[in-house]
């Protein structure tokens, strides 16, 4: 276990601890990081309309049109304290390739890494998972705001729009 944000992250804090680049670039399979968000409560959430930037954040990570969302009840229910009950599992899945293997070991710079590991198939992000969990009411665009790095992982998607808009907010 490692105490980081991200997988990228991960492979940082490995070689800031000396471990050879070789050797993660041969023994990783995988890195799995984990952030926990509030579950909404599913007696009294709320649908709700998505705004424009969360409109614009849907379609930018996860490609889908989403107009609709919930939230927790304010006030809550019998069931939960103020909407929300329990906590949910948010994950970020790298599987590891060639191609990230061998950027690892030959260290490539991290500018250059990033784009590697977050262009691949092989990555489920923090937020396109929180995003996925929002989609399906089991927690909220409010949930995922506090608890993924949205300025950071939106660089991870080709649009500069949505950065500019991200910075304003």
């Amino acid at each position: 276990t490692i105490h980081t944000n991200n997988s990228l992250n991960t492979i940082e804090r490995l070689t800031d601890m000396d471990v050879e680049r070789y050797l993660l670039g041969s023994a990783l399979s995988g890195i799995i990081s984990q952030k926990l968000a509030r579950r909404l409560c599913p007696k009294c959430k709320e649908a709700r309309e998505t705004t424009p930037y969360e409109k614009e954040i849907f379609k930018k990570v996860i490609k889908k049109e989403v107009n609709q969302i919930y939230d927790a009840h304010k006030e809550g229910c019998d069931n939960c304290f103020r909407g929300y009950t329990n906590r949910i599992a948010l994950l970020e899945v790298l599987v590891m390739n060639d191609d990230i293997r061998d950027a690892i070991t030959n260290n490539l710079p991290k500018d250059s890494l990033r784009k590697l590991v977050y262009s691949s198939n092989d990555v489920t992000t923090l937020l396109q998972d929180g995003l996925d969990k929002v989609m399906n009411g089991e927690t909220s665009f409010t949930e995922i705001l506090k608890v993924v790095d949205i300025e950071n992982d939106i660089m991870n998607y080709e649009d500069d729009t949505t950065n500019e808009q991200t910075q304003l907010t």
